[in-house]
Parts: C-alpha cells; structure tokens; sequence
C-alpha cells in the first residue's frame, strides 16, 4: 500500500499551472530587453535565437563560450539549428549547473539553464559546456517533450548519480571544454568595457 502512494502522480497545486504560465512567459521577456538595449547601442547578449540569457553574469559567458572553446561554438551553432529555445542563468544551487525542461508549445521546446554562482568563469564554461550538451542530446531526441519524458529518456541513456542523472558524453565534455578554455585566456576583459 504504501508503494502504490508514492508511485502515485502527484497532481500539482491549484494555481500552479498559472503559475507556470506566468514564469514562461517572464522567460521570454530578457531576449525583447536585450534586443532593446542591442539597439541603444551596448554589446549584444544574445547568441542567437535559440539561446538567451536571462542575466549580466549568463550573457557575459555566452559571450566568452564560443569565443575561448570550439566546443561550446559547436553546441550553440547545433542548438540553433533544432526546435529547443534554452534559456540561460546563474544562481546559487548545492550542484554546479543543471538543466530543467520548462515547457513545450506549438513544436518547440523550452529548456533552463541554470549554472551555480559565485564561481570563477573559466570553470562555469566547463560547466556551461556540460549543460549545453544535455541541451543538446534533448534537442536530438523528439520524444522529449515534457518533465516526465525528459526524465525517462535520462533514465535509459544516462547514469543515475546522487544528484542527478548525467551521461558519459557530457561527463568528457567538461574536460574538452575546459582543457579548450585553459589554452585560449580572456586577458582582454578589461579592455572591452
């Protein structure tokens, strides 16, 4: 009886779809106020279509990213081509990035983010790398279209960890990304302000 509870759906909060909508909707608002400030003439903090950050700290490394690591330009120029909008962020979490399914609508897909702050650049783009690929490998899988199936697709392709689940190729690719970061410094930080 009381494995048949826990295995029983959890229907969420009255409210909580509102909710939803309403925090979906916020999500979508950073890319109109960076193009408003793109066109006042500041630097641009978006990549492209597919990818927007949500702040200072997640624009600055999408910035750097493909800039210092083929790698990340790879994953980018990939997920620019796919039916994924993923947005971008920084905040304090116990792991050091993760990637939640937001939501999909009329054939696209919305991924967050989410890279843990303060942390130094070099290692948040190995760990953007990371998440991008997770990006990534849900952009290639089609039948990812909401928490439920995004976790079962982890569950037949990743292995499962104490915080998580994760796969082997994004495992390496925090090294790839990280060796690639190492080799090209970004010394001219204070020049470009």
């Amino acid at each position: 009886m009381t494995l048949a509870m826990r295995t029983r759906p959890v229907l969420p909060p009255r409210g909580a779809t509102l909710v939803a909508i309403i925090v979906s909707g916020a999500m979508l608002l950073p890319a109109s106020a960076g193009a408003a400030r793109q066109d006042a003439g500041a630097r641009p903090i978006v990549s492209g279509t597919r990818i927007r950050p949500l702040d200072a700290k997640a624009a600055d490394l999408l910035e750097q990213g493909p800039l210092r690591s083929r790698t990340i330009k790879r994953l980018i120029d990939t997920l620019e081509q796919s039916d994924v909008i993923v947005f971008v962020s920084t905040g304090l979490l116990m792991i050091s990035g993760e990637t939640v399914f937001v939501t999909e609508s009329s054939g696209t897909r919305f991924l967050r983010i989410v890279l843990s702050v303060p942390e130094a650049d070099d290692r948040l783009l190995g760990w953007l790398g990371h998440e991008l690929q997770h990006a990534v490998e849900i952009a290639t899988a089609p039948e990812v279209t909401s928490v439920e199936t995004m976790a079962a697709f982890y569950r037949h392709v990743g292995n499962v960890s104490g915080s998580g689940v994760c796969t082997p190729e994004a495992q390496k690719l925090t090294a790839t990304v990280s060796a690639e970061v190492a080799a090209e410094p970004w010394p001219w930080r204070e020049l470009r302000h």
